[in-house]
Order: structure tokens, then C-alpha cells, then sequence
């Protein structure tokens, strides 16, 4: 019983980002201490061409949910038939299960 609901609420989440691309605030779906390492994420997952930049504005769950798909193997185009992230993109980052648990590694970004 335990597992299931650790499952549902893990597959709530990932929806959450999946659908809430609409202009939700971040707090949503972790917690905003970590808003300062997501920074750190975005400008390294960040690639040098504008089409490979984040297009959303910072702290909007649309902006999270494009760091979480680039780290879950997202290439990050989104023109000639590319779609965002979706929901088996999404669930590849650990950090969607437990955005706690990268809390560690994550007091080491400057």
C-alpha cells in the first residue's frame, strides 16, 4: 500500500510539471531554496544558439520543467516536430522523485 502511494504521488508530480507548463510559479512543485542551483543547471544546460536557450521566465514552473527535460535527455529543440518534455522525458531525473534528495550536491554549486 506504502509503494503505492509513494508511486502516485511521484507520478502526480511529473504531471504537474508536464501539464503546468501554463504559467505556474515553481513553488508549486519543489521547494524555492532550491531556486539559486536550478540557476546554476540552467546556464550550464543552457547551449550557446538562442533556440538552445531557456525561453521561459525564471522561477515559472515551464522553466523548471525545461531544466528537469534537458537533465532527463531532452535535446532541447522545440521547431520541425520537436515537442517540450513530456511525461517519459521527465521521470529520468532522480530530482522529480525527491528534489530533496540533489539538496546535497546541490550546496556545493557557487
Amino acid at each position: 500500500m506504502k509503494l503505492a502511494i509513494v508511486g502516485l504521488i511521484a507520478a502526480v508530480r511529473i504531471m504537474q510539471i508536464v501539464i503546468g507548463r501554463n504559467g505556474q510559479s515553481v513553488v508549486d512543485a519543489i521547494d524555492l531554496a532550491h531556486e539559486r542551483a536550478l540557476t546554476a543547471l540552467n546556464n550550464r544546460l543552457e547551449g550557446r544558439t538562442e533556440t538552445l536557450k531557456n525561453p521561459h521566465p525564471q522561477a515559472s514552473l515551464a522553466w523548471f520543467a525545461w531544466i528537469v527535460g534537458r537533465l532527463g535527455g531532452w535535446s532541447g529543440y522545440m521547431s520541425r516536430g520537436y515537442k517540450p518534455a513530456g511525461p517519459k522525458t521527465i521521470p529520468r531525473v532522480s530530482a522529480v522523485s525527491s528534489p530533496s534528495s540533489r539538496a546535497g550536491t546541490w550546496r556545493f554549486v557557487p
